[in-house]
């Protein structure tokens, strides 16, 4: 079962990264976000970055046990 969720999981969490990027760049360019010093590119690669870094912490969850069951 373990396989079958990360066989969903990681294209689900790459899918939901771009579409945050997207999303707050197009808030960003139209200036309906504050997004400080920063550009409209930039803070969207930060929004997008994070995302993929907290649910990072979930695939290593799924990923050492599979590995150490397969002994890879």
């Amino acid at each position: 079962i373990d396989i079958r969720i990360a066989s969903w999981f990681v294209p689900l969490i790459i899918v939901l990264s771009l579409v945050a990027f997207f999303i707050w760049y197009i808030l960003g360019v139209q200036d309906l976000v504050d997004t400080g010093n920063l550009s409209p590119l930039t803070f969207a690669i930060f929004i997008a970055v994070s995302l993929l870094i907290v649910s990072c912490q979930c695939a290593i969850a799924l990923a050492v046990p599979t590995a150490v069951f397969l002994n890879i």
